[in-house]
């Protein structure tokens, strides 16, 4: 066991969460924290028996990220959105470390933004790096309500 959470929030994501959770092969748990989904949400994460689903009052990414951080049992957290896959690479990359002998606090990911099916390459979008796994005890959230940053 590897020790890595996967955390995400979610509201009416039907749509995108299983193939999220699909992406998160490495993760050992993924913490769920919705806020009143009223679609099939909850029903689709359920299906995983690494989900752990927790129904919380909207506060805000930044205190609704910290919330899933909260209850997140491994010593190591990735941080995904729900309309967000992990490629098969990065994947395999996160897999193949050893988290428990190395000696950094974190990485950065390479995030590609897409604007309806096409990837924004140009304009400063990529490489866009975001700290996506870090050790738990290293990070928390920003308390913003939207561009949330660890």
């Amino acid at each position: 066991m590897k020790g890595v959470s996967a955390i995400l929030i979610t509201k009416n994501e039907e749509r995108n969460v299983a193939d999220c959770l699909a992406s998160l092969v490495f993760a050992d748990e993924i913490v769920v924290v919705d806020s009143g989904s009223t679609d099939r949400t909850e029903e689709i994460c359920r299906r995983d028996p690494r989900v752990r689903w927790f129904l919380e009052e909207w506060m805000g990414f930044g205190p609704q990220k910290n919330s899933a951080l909260d209850k997140a049992a491994g010593p190591w957290i990735f941080c995904i959105d729900a309309d967000e896959r992990v490629s098969d690479e990065l994947a395999r990359e996160i897999a193949a470390l050893d988290l428990s002998a190395v000696s950094v606090e974190g990485y950065r990911v390479p995030r590609r933004s897409y604007f309806g099916k096409t990837w924004v390459r140009h304009g400063g979008w990529y490489p866009d790096y975001t700290i996506r796994l870090w050790r738990k005890s290293r990070g928390r959230f920003n308390d913003r309500q939207v561009h949330e940053v660890v």
